[in-house]
């Protein structure tokens, strides 16, 4: 079996480890505390291998915090978007990928959300069309042999990482793409044995040197990229001479390049991991002032009336309900070491503010409760328009895919896409606004305006933005009036 190298274009190394972090920081705190050093570096620059070295960063890491911000936050986003009320115009023939968009039984919507998750979190997302179980070039198919083999146009999906290599190219005049390899991994289970094991494909789409389009399959192993099949697409008989791609992301593109920067959640990985980090420095500190006991004046004499003093026991009990009778000349007491957490109370504060104002949402809190109506409605609106963005690129990047998919089912002509992408229609809702504050939330505005943060009137108002009603405001504030 022959092993080759495989290409990857200079960005993605450089990416790799970041998308991961923003991956694994999303999936939750079991799996950053995984992924051990790389999340967390041991505590000693001096040593780190010794068994007490070892055994203090396995105390050292089962002490940190991580916050659960970046997920309740993902999924605070998406909910915002609401795309179960997502609304679909389309010719009756393209019908059946509202309910079965891949082939593989995914609907439009929970495409279209799968797409906003990834793209919330590393910055974009792919789309191809493909004309699945579509004859070779050359075989003809009966009209019972086509039902048979359900030859119809799909939408397949690919995440950041898949992409391993890409080009851009000027084809025909116009900047695009034209070259495109995927990474596609899966698990294959042998039923007999019950063993497992993965397989890994490549899949690659590029334009020829005539400036047709074709796609590639290959193992890497058995079979390298020279020595895989190029399967050319038609349409109508002539040779397609676009990619049928597109790249869906929450700003607009440089031409000629894929976007570096990851997505709305990567600065706020970047400040819960800070404080994971911080955490695991702050509980370390804890536990080493603890309070300390101390004894002293002790003889052979004393240490045998000390046991006859108290029961026969040679300890010294501590605690509730302990009583200690200690001979003469014996001393005990407690070494209560104070120093100062200032330095990392303000650290956290400062860290939950600047996670607050990216957007974060805190697992039991939002952040919102303490601000004022309008520090609370510019954070809301700087999220809003990243969704408001994110909202419309996912609208014209799938009505473009369905159109792509109308062209292979022979709806219109490869040169006619443009003519016809009011064919299709995608209307995702545009009401971002967050859901109603938990009385939680209102239990904090009602402190905050005892303590004189701000007046009754901006408490109003803020309960107003957090989704709660004038009179239901003034029937809250007025429990405190009353002393409720």
């Amino acid at each position: 079996m022959t092993t080759t190298s495989v290409t990857t274009h200079p960005d993605y190394g450089v990416m790799l480890p970041a998308i991961k972090a923003v991956r694994t920081a999303c999936k939750g705190g079991y799996f950053i505390k995984r992924g051990g050093y790389k999340f967390l570096a041991h505590p000693s620059d001096v040593d780190q291998t010794s068994p007490a070295a070892l055994a203090r960063y396995s105390a050292y890491a089962l002490n940190a915090e991580f916050d659960e911000i970046p997920q309740q936050t993902l999924r605070s986003y998406l909910g915002r978007m609401r795309f179960n009320d997502a609304e679909f115009e389309m010719p009756s023939q393209l019908e059946y990928l509202i309910q079965n968009a891949d082939n593989d039984g995914t609907a439009l919507t929970g495409m279209i959300e799968q797409a906003a998750n990834n793209i919330m979190q590393v910055g974009f997302h792919i789309l191809v069309a493909e004309y699945v179980n579509a004859p070779a070039a050359g075989e003809v198919l009966s009209e019972e042999q086509a039902r048979q083999r359900n030859i119809r146009a799909a939408i397949k999906s690919y995440v950041r990482e898949s992409l391993l290599d890409w080009s851009y190219a000027r084809i025909n005049g116009v900047l695009q793409l034209s070259y495109l390899k995927f990474l596609e991994t899966r698990s294959e289970l042998d039923a007999i044995s019950g063993t497992r094991k993965d397989v890994k494909e490549y899949f690659v789409m590029a334009i020829d040197e005539e400036g047709a389009y074709y796609w590639q399959k290959f193992d890497g192993e058995s079979t390298t990229q020279q020595m895989a099949q190029r399967n050319y697409v038609t349409v109508g008989g002539q040779a397609l001479r676009w990619l049928p791609v597109e790249i869906v992301t929450d700003m607009e593109q440089d031409p000629g390049k894929l976007p570096m920067q990851l997505g709305i959640l990567a600065p706020i990985v970047d400040k819960v991991l800070a404080r994971y980090r911080t955490s695991a420095n702050y509980k370390e500190c804890l536990k080493h002032i603890a309070p300390t006991s101390w004894t002293a004046g002790w003889t052979q004499h004393g240490y045998e009336l000390f046991q006859q003093m108290n029961g026969g026991s040679d300890q010294m009990k501590t605690g509730p309900l302990a009583m200690l009778n200690l001979p003469e000349g014996v001393e005990a007491g407690v070494i209560n070491p104070s120093m100062s957490f200032e330095g990392y109370e303000n650290y956290f504060e400062r860290n939950k503010d600047e996670i607050t104002a990216l957007g974060g949402v805190w697992p039991s809190n939002d952040g919102q409760g303490s601000k004022t109506a309008t520090q609370a409605d510019n954070e809301a609106s700087e999220v809003n328009s990243r969704l408001q963005t994110l909202a419309d690129n996912l609208e014209n990047a799938f009505e473009r895919l369905i159109v792509y998919c109308g062209m292979f089912a022979g709806m219109w002509a490869k040169d006619a896409i443009e003519q016809n992408l009011n064919q299709v229609i995608i209307s995702l809702p545009r009401e971002f606004a967050r859901t109603k504050m938990t009385p939680q939330e209102q239990q904090a505005v009602r402190d905050n305006m005892l303590a004189g943060i701000y007046g009754k009137a901006e408490a109003v108002r803020i309960l107003v933005k957090g989704g709660v009603t004038v009179s239901d405001a003034e029937t809250i504030l007025a429990e405190v009036d009353e002393g409720a």
